[in-house]
């Protein structure tokens, strides 16, 4: 596993609603459950989960006064030029609502397969 993806808080420059979030999350959906890849390094109230079976299938979480907000990505499908699928958007989240929806959204990196060639090197 790659920094980039470690359960190692302490490296991730976010934050600490952000950090105390991940923790909370692994806790409650083990710690294999995601990895962290984060393409959006320069925002601080936000982060990036994937499935560790398939890192297309993404979770985009912020962090807000009125709860969590949460993007949920998948691959595109192969005649998309796009580089992802926006396969929902909820905001004024609590901790449990997000826990629900990060779990069924990452069981989903077992059954989607990812035939866009080129989500192949990554997003």
């Amino acid at each position: 596993m790659s920094d980039e993806m470690s359960p190692n808080y302490d490296k991730l420059e976010k934050d600490p609603r952000i950090l105390d979030m991940l923790r909370k999350l692994h806790a409650a959906l083990g710690t294999d459950a995601f990895d962290i890849v984060d393409h959006w390094h320069s925002d601080l109230i936000a982060v990036g989960i994937a499935s560790p079976k398939n890192h297309h299938v993404l979770i985009y979480i912020g962090v807000f006064d009125d709860g969590y907000y949460a993007e949920l990505e998948l691959p595109p499908s192969r005649s998309d030029d796009s580089l992802y699928e926006v396969a929902g958007r909820h905001s004024g989240l609590g901790f449990e609502q997000l826990v629900d929806i990060v779990a069924k959204h990452l069981s989903l990196g077992s059954t989607i397969m990812d035939d866009n060639p080129k989500n192949n090197g990554g997003s």
